[in-house]
């Protein structure tokens, strides 16, 4: 099974937004679980593996805020599917996708939170 990298890059409107996973402070932890749905970090990173999208817009909000910026988390979900962008060192994120680090390319890995949706739930719109 591979690993999520702890150091994750969020691209969203023509900006990055890094974030360390392993500089969390427990407060960071605990909103970016309460808005993931997630009992806790391994469980985040594990639906991080698996693109869920409450995880890509917890942890996006986390980065932005990190950079100085007050993230609407409503608008957050309200954007397209696609239109944020997981990239890590090892997993540079592919053009139109919304993949999360490490997440393969077939539903063979972790499985996600019963009831949360993740970008492999949706329809592909390339047929």
């Amino acid at each position: 099974m591979s690993e999520v990298n702890s150091k994750i890059t969020f691209q969203l409107d023509g900006m990055e937004y890094p974030i360390d996973l392993a500089d969390l402070t427990n407060r960071e932890a605990d909103t970016v679980c309460h808005h993931a749905k997630v009992a806790g970090m391994i469980q985040l990173s594990n639906e991080l593996m698996a693109g869920s999208v409450a995880a890509i817009v917890a942890l996006t909000g986390l980065a932005m805020k990190r950079a100085g910026q007050s993230p609407d988390y409503e608008k957050l979900w309200d954007l397209p599917t696609g239109a944020i962008q997981v990239a890590d060192d090892k997993n540079p994120p592919e053009a139109g996708t919304q993949g999360a680090p490490g997440s393969p390319s077939s539903p063979e890995s972790t499985e996600s939170n019963p009831g949360t949706c993740t970008t492999s739930d949706l329809p592909s719109s390339e047929q």
